[in-house]
């Protein structure tokens, strides 16, 4: 039974499910195909290469649960937010969006982390949904009652405190709605 949480717990991972969404926002580029291919590199391919990198390595477990291994992986995945949010900082408004809300979420996640664990698959799941929310409407609402399964989950697993989950959502909405006014400024 825990190897089924843990492959939910990896399914719904920032990388991961960083290409669901770098589809559903690319489709609303003009160069569709170069927004979907820069996206997946910069937000799912460079955090999975260094995840399994250092896995390999033996430093972290597949899920890296020791909050103070983390710093490797989340300078990476900053590193590589900050090269997509220049390259879309000239092009499609909706993956700026995107990229400064993965970089401006990690960079929280990552400073907190530094002191207390946070959940980032709570972060994860809350900000896809309020991204979505704010860029789709009413339509995307549901989309915040995956956060239900991934606090039990994270939770059986005891990979997290109902504090880190709620603290990690709460962040994650939050700074999600302040990058949306900072791009979509008119």
């Amino acid at each position: 039974m825990k190897k089924i949480f843990l492959f939910f717990s990896i399914l719904f991972s920032a990388p991961v499910t960083a290409v669901f969404l770098t589809f559903l926002l690319s489709r609303g580029c003009e160069n569709f195909l170069q927004s979907l291919i820069f996206g997946i590199f910069a937000f799912s391919f460079v955090p999975i290469i260094v995840t399994v990198y250092y896995y390999k390595k033996g430093f972290v477990d597949i899920e890296v649960s020791e909050r103070k291994k983390r710093t490797p992986i989340y300078l990476a995945s900053i590193i590589s937010q900050m090269f997509a949010v220049f390259y879309f900082y000239s092009g499609c408004k909706l993956m700026l969006f995107l990229s400064l809300a993965f970089l401006i979420n990690t960079i929280a996640v990552f400073l907190i982390n530094l002191k207390y664990k946070v959940s980032a698959h709570a972060g994860n799941i809350a900000g896809i949904a309020t991204i979505l929310y704010l860029t789709y409407g009413n339509i995307a609402l549901p989309i915040y009652l995956l956060l239900i399964p991934i606090y039990a989950l994270r939770i059986k697993l005891k990979a997290h405190t109902l504090g880190q989950l709620i603290l990690g959502t709460i962040l994650a909405i939050v700074l999600t709605y302040v990058t949306y006014k900072i791009v979509f400024i008119k």
